[in-house]
């Protein structure tokens, strides 16, 4: 039986579909601005470098960096605090990327913030220094407004490219900096070589501020203690010294994490991603960093992470439907590390798609190579990006034996995946953020409606 997708009307005001619209179209005239620019803007709506002095956690990082600050959100929440958490990309709804206490803000917030910034670029139309804001940097602009009249205890913010030309470089005294790890990635913005893209990142790293940050090859970890030496910033490093898995079943992790207040603690997660234990003990580190030890309990500290979930990353959608954003080289073998330590009695598919920035070739060779599925759903994506899903079949077919399939869009691509799938079975889908959130839609729409394969 076929995902049978049920289109109902949006429930969003009008309002915010105009507010919603206006942004989707900035990246269509919007040019990168620089950091002066954007404290031109907040300084317009009233945000000083001090106004959030002592709350800042900035987090930059190639794979990983939204995961870390999930987590440590949770884990600050666990502890009493409030904390604003900006993050990118979306999956479904654009208000997922402005979270105050880890839940989205109501459409009437996204609003009234989009109406002040708009306001400020309505007032300087036509100045010369007064350029119009990317997309990112409109959406960080309204994360700002929101962040300063709710004033968090804490905010969370992720990069959304690099570090240093980042929008959200704008604050030069954050209370702790974190870079996760660093891997090829737009290349073609960051440099061609993991310590240039490294370098981009280190960007983040301020004056006498403490850097978290994840060890996984010395050229990188140079980069950023070089970097790191010359702000006089204190730098500490996550490695798997500091974490160990003890168990893996379909539903969890539980795995061991050497604390600096009380030597090993266990913990579990509920995913059965591996590369989230790394993400984890970032998150746990950094903790350690901004409390003192009688503000940090164990048991608080096991129950926020066991009850951390982030959405796209080795989320079980269904039974023994796993949905993972994997979406560049490095990605996919944190993805396939998990996947061949996932007990499956049966089959697994794999539905696929990709934009066509990323090293798609490399990473169906990386797919095909780790001979884990016996199918292969390749799925069109509704987005200018996509690579069309019969050039990449025919990828597949190069390099692999096994059967593929080729879909004009993701429902199509994974309704044939449900239909295959027998109880034994596991479905994977991989690949892209963008294919990821149109999975996620059609999960949103099916909701109140019968799906006899979900």
């Amino acid at each position: 039986m076929a995902l049978v997708v049920h289109r109902r009307k949006s429930k969003m005001n009008q309002p915010y579909s105009q507010a919603e619209q206006y942004i989707n179209n900035i990246q269509k005239f919007a040019k990168k601005n620089t950091l002066s620019h954007t404290r031109m803007y907040l300084q317009a709506l009233g945000i000083e470098e001090e106004t959030f002095a002592g709350r800042i956690i900035h987090v930059a990082g190639t794979n990983g960096k939204g995961s870390v600050c999930n987590y440590l959100t949770n884990l600050l929440l666990a502890e009493g605090f409030h904390v604003g958490t900006f993050i990118s990309p979306h999956l479904v709804h654009m208000r997922e990327r402005i979270r105050l206490d880890n839940r989205m803000i109501p459409e009437a917030e996204f609003v009234a913030a989009y109406e002040a910034v708009r306001q400020v670029i309505d007032a300087h139309a036509g100045q010369e220094a007064w350029y119009h804001p990317t997309f990112f940097e409109f959406l960080f602009l309204m994360a700002m407004y929101v962040y300063k009249e709710k004033m968090p205890d804490y905010l969370v913010l992720e990069t959304g490219l690099g570090g240093r030309l980042d929008a959200t470089n704008v604050f030069s005294k954050p209370t702790l900096t974190i870079i996760t790890e660093i891997g090829l990635d737009h290349c073609q913005y960051l440099g061609d070589t993991r310590e240039k893209i490294a370098a981009e990142k280190a960007g983040i790293i301020q004056e006498s501020v403490p850097l978290i940050y994840v060890r996984r090859d010395t050229e990188t970890e140079k980069v950023l203690l070089n970097k790191a030496k010359e702000k006089k910033a204190e730098a500490f490093a996550v490695d798997k010294s500091l974490f160990m898995e003890t168990n893996i079943t379909d539903k969890g992790i539980d795995f061991s994490y050497k604390s600096r207040y009380y030597n090993t603690i266990s913990f579990h997660l509920s995913t059965c991603a591996r590369y989230q234990m790394e993400n984890a003990a970032t998150a746990l580190l950094a903790l350690e960093h901004l409390l003192p030890k009688e503000k940090v309990q164990p048991s608080v500290m096991q129950q926020a992470v066991a009850e951390s979930i982030w959405e796209g990353r080795m989320e079980e959608i269904a039974d023994r439907v796993y949905l993972d954003g994997a979406h560049n080289a490095d990605g996919i073998e944190a993805f396939l590390d998990s996947v061949r330590h996932l007990p499956v009695k049966g089959e697994r598919i794999l539905v696929f798609s990709v934009v066509n920035d990323k090293a798609y070739t490399e990473m169906i060779h990386e797919l095909v190579s780790a001979r884990l599925f016996t199918t292969y759903m390749i799925a069109g994506i509704h987005d200018a990006r996509g690579v069309d899903d019969r050039q990449l079949r025919d990828i597949f077919t190069k390099y692999s034996a096994e059967q593929v399939y080729d879909f004009a869009d993701a429902p199509a691509a994974f309704s044939a995946a449900l239909s295959r799938k027998k109880p034994e079975d596991a479905v994977f889908i991989a690949g892209s953020l963008y294919l990821a959130g149109e999975i996620k839609a059609c999960l949103e729409e099916t909701k109140g409606g019968k799906n006899d394969q979900l």
